[in-house]
């Protein structure tokens, strides 16, 4: 009932902050992906209900975002809320002179208010996931403490769920965020898993492709 109380104008906003929804500043073209709200639907000529404002809080709806806006929004929620512009190539340096001949500053382009507990909250539930969750099976005993997100995106041509994988690393003094995402992975990975449910072995396989991220 979280996501029906606060109502979609306080989600939407908060989700675009995160960089949900909007072009990351990579240095390639990128696509800006749609954030559920309202302003979609209208641009579509589609009514917005209530119900889509539940489907929508739950991370389903319209919604439609590029693995990199998912590290971009996991890289601020874990560093506290500070949203920066992402970039394919942090630097350039030869091997014999550790003076970068190239370097990316870092670009602030939004910050979000979230209290320590908030945050707090945010991070163990993540570990949670990895430890006693649908990545258990990956990440438990790994050496090295991970925050996970499995997720099955549904797609719409009748095909296999998409297997998602978001994830932070270590967890006290993270220095790694990626966002990964297989299209149609049960297609390719069923048998090599050895898991009958469609589901599982997607968040499995995310789980799997994970870890060899990380």
């Amino acid at each position: 009932d979280v996501g029906r109380q606060l109502g979609i104008t306080k989600l939407s906003t908060f989700m675009g902050s995160l960089g949900l929804g909007q072009k990351t500043g990579v240095e390639l073209p990128e696509a800006a992906g749609i954030l559920s709200a309202p302003a979609y639907t209208d641009s579509r000529g589609l009514p917005w209900v209530g119900a889509d404002t539940l489907q929508t809080s739950i991370g389903q709806g319209y919604n439609a975002y590029t693995p990199m806006q998912l590290a971009v929004y996991l890289s601020t929620l874990v560093n506290g809320g500070t949203r920066y512009q992402a970039h394919y190539v942090k630097g350039i340096a030869e091997h014999d002179n550790p003076k970068p001949k190239f370097s990316k500053a870092g670009t602030v382009l939004d910050k979000i208010a979230l209290d320590e507990q908030t945050h707090k909250t945010l991070i163990d539930a993540m570990h949670e996931v990895a430890e006693n969750g649908s990545a258990t099976r990956v990440f438990r005993g790994y050496g090295v403490s991970v925050g996970a997100k499995t997720g099955t995106a549904e797609v719409g041509d009748g095909g296999s769920p998409n297997a998602v994988f978001a994830g932070f690393a270590p967890l006290k003094e993270v220095s790694w965020a990626i966002g990964y995402l297989r299209e149609h992975l049960i297609d390719d990975i069923e048998q090599f898993l050895g898991y009958d449910n469609t589901t599982d072995a997607v968040l499995i396989g995310a789980g799997k492709l994970g870890q060899a991220l990380m």
